[in-house]
């Protein structure tokens, strides 16, 4: 961690970007010589590293992205992120079960709430372009079902069954499951907020 100057900062490119906002955070990447010595095209690289980074965003923060207050804005390059959304909540076709909640007590003994709500997806052929994009393309529909645990709303894990049973009738079945912070411990969040486990 470097501490800068208001010299050094006033140095930083892109700067002029949070000129007129209350808040923001800028990450900027630059001198790429992994990439470089990789391939020899950084380029090509950037460029496939920018789409990557973008979809993983755009589904790991897509409640933020899609809310209609409070709204969460992600440029990349200035290209502004729409988040995916796994469950085509708008498809008509799409079947939402009723949300109910699981008590859990916390490591204080404190009962918590984790709620659970399942979607059905409809099939492929019911899908439109846009499904297909905002679900995150066709390639995945099928082999991301399973639960998506959720931080606080930030997506954690997806895509996993966590060693349950599974057939042909959970083909299209995505379960969303929300937990607070306080359960972090219990479900095996790490620092990173890349694995969960269910406890």
């Amino acid at each position: 961690m470097v501490e800068l100057t208001s010299e050094d900062i006033s140095r930083i490119y892109h700067l002029d970007f949070l000129a007129d906002k209350d808040a923001g955070t800028i990450v900027q990447w630059e001198n790429f010589d992994v990439l470089h010595k990789s391939s020899g095209n950084v380029f090509a690289d950037l460029n496939d590293k920018q789409a990557s980074t973008s979809e993983y965003l755009s589904l790991i923060f897509h409640r933020f992205l899609n809310r209609i207050t409070n709204k969460l804005t992600i440029k990349i390059n200035e290209f502004v992120l729409k988040g995916f959304d796994p469950f085509l909540e708008n498809n008509p076709k799409t079947t939402v079960k009723k949300k109910f909640s699981i008590p859990i007590q916390d490591h204080s003994g404190i009962e918590r709430l984790v709620y659970v709500q399942p979607f059905i997806l409809p099939f492929q052929k019911d899908l439109s372009g846009k499904d297909k994009k905002l679900s995150g393309g066709l390639e995945n529909y099928r082999v991301k079902q399973g639960f998506y645990i959720y931080r606080n709303e930030r997506l954690i894990v997806w895509g996993s069954w966590f060693g349950r049973a599974h057939d042909e009738l959970t083909k299209y079945a995505r379960i969303r499951v929300d937990i607070p912070n306080t359960l972090d411990d219990i479900w095996g969040i790490d620092i990173k907020k890349q694995t969960a486990s269910i406890p």
